[in-house]
């Protein structure tokens, strides 16, 4: 494998090659790293049910904060930056690439998300405290006054996911030349990965109890909000490439507490791999 430092006239000579196999040191024979790491202990299932950080963290998945849809599997992104003071992380990655660009024709494969010391059960429904839904849905803001606490529920959970070899070789010239382009502009190839897997739910069920006392003329203001609140985050979830018709909705409702019910699908965590060049010889 050739260093970044190889001449440009050989980098010219390789991408001007009309072969998608010869497309330059950024060729479309684009490996992907394993995902590695240690895989930390696992939670009870009690727990499990609970913090749903630490469920995604025990299989290898990254919470995804906001919910948002740039996770979708396929889609390339953007880690790290060049600033005045050097290399700077970005806290939340950015499309670069759309996946649909990138490998067209490929569909992930779907499978049920399983959870962790539960002898193969699969997550049919998932319930996270108020704890776990601040930092999960940091844009969801409830009046405390009136709202005593609340739950959200993830609905059916699955894994889209692609194997190393959906992608491998697959990767269009549009996007080999759109990664050419960043280098040449001073990117790093380490800064960008794609998204190889996905745990998405069919839809979010939030439980607001009521705090006694609390007037009809409150609470119906309340569910407004939240019903807006959740339309926003469910609209924004169904990402640039596959927009949605948002449904919130009241399926419960009393003086003790209510819930709200948004039709998903919505990206909860994602696994990613880091870009790597390959060279042919």
């Amino acid at each position: 494998m050739h260093h970044a430092g190889q001449d440009r006239a050989s980098l010219a000579r390789r991408t001007r090659t009309p072969s998608l196999r010869n497309t330059g040191w950024l060729a479309a024979t684009l490996l992907l790293l394993a995902f590695g790491g240690c895989v930390p202990t696992k939670p009870t299932q009690r727990d499990a049910m609970e913090d749903i950080f630490q469920l995604l963290d025990a299989q290898g998945y990254a919470a995804n904060i906001g919910l948002s849809g740039i996770y979708a599997p396929g889609n390339v992104i953007q880690t790290s930056e060049a600033t005045a003071d050097g290399v700077h992380h970005l806290p939340t990655p950015i499309v670069f690439l759309w996946g649909s660009d990138c490998f067209p024709g490929q569909t992930p494969r779907t499978s049920p998300f399983v959870l962790p010391d539960s002898s193969g059960r699969r997550a049919g429904s998932l319930s996270i405290g108020a704890e776990f839904v601040q930092r999960l849905l940091p844009a969801l803001s409830l009046d405390r006054a009136a709202v005593a606490d609340y739950r959200l529920t993830l609905g059916d959970t699955a894994v889209h996911t692609f194997a190393r070899a959906d992608l491998s070789h697959q990767f269009s010239q549009k996007c080999v030349h759109g990664l050419t382009q960043a280098m040449e502009d001073g990117d790093r190839i380490d800064w960008f990965a794609v998204i190889v897997e996905a745990v998405v739910a069919d839809s979010l069920a939030l439980e607001m109890s009521w705090r006694e006392g609390t007037s009809l003329g409150v609470r119906t203001a309340q569910k407004g909000a939240a019903e807006a609140q959740l339309g926003r985050i469910l609209r924004a979830a169904a990402g640039a490439h596959s927009p949605v018709d948002a449904s919130v909705s009241v399926v419960a409702d009393g003086e003790q507490a209510s819930v709200l019910r948004a039709e998903g699908p919505v990206i909860v965590g994602y696994r990613m791999r880091p870009l790597q060049p390959v060279y042919e010889k």
